[in-house]
């Protein structure tokens, strides 16, 4: 159970404009689920954002939601509430050499470089519709399930 003072920094974290600063927040709360219900549906709110962003490393880039359905499901099975989270259509994540392989099949040029290039990359990639897309069912009952359903 996290102390009003720690549920409020979570809670600006989640709620912020950084995307950066959100993802990192996500990836810690993946890693170490806070046990606390009162985090939950900070975390639903975010299953919609389709911001592009870190989500891992070695570097792979993928949308806000992907990080918040994870640490959704795995918060969830913490806490014991059997139900499973669900995305549609959602971008699969891609490796830096994936990203850049995308950008030359999709003839894309970016003007940023390094990881923010590959993450405004990415970003663009799937707007132009480029990315391979799945929908996503995070298991209810164990921590840190996840199946994969490939989008026609």
């Amino acid at each position: 159970m996290l102390t009003n003072e720690e549920l409020t920094y979570f809670i600006g974290t989640l709620e912020n404009n950084d995307v950066s600063e959100k993802a990192i927040t996500l990836r810690t709360l993946i890693d170490s689920p806070c046990e606390d219900e009162r985090i939950v549906p900070y975390l639903e709110s975010l299953l919609n954002d389709r911001s592009p962003c870190l989500i891992g490393i070695p570097y792979h880039f993928g949308e806000i939601r992907w990080l918040a359905a994870n640490a959704l499901a795995n918060e969830r099975a913490i806490l014991g509430i059997k139900e499973p989270v669900r995305l549609l259509k959602v971008a699969k994540p891609l490796s830096a050499d994936e990203v850049a392989h995308a950008e030359r099949v999709a003839r894309l040029k970016i003007n940023s470089s390094g990881v923010d290039g590959l993450v405004e990359s990415f970003g663009e990639l799937n707007r132009r519709g480029f990315l391979h897309l799945v929908d996503v069912v995070y298991n209810e009952n164990r921590f840190g399930s996840i199946n994969y359903i490939d989008c026609k």
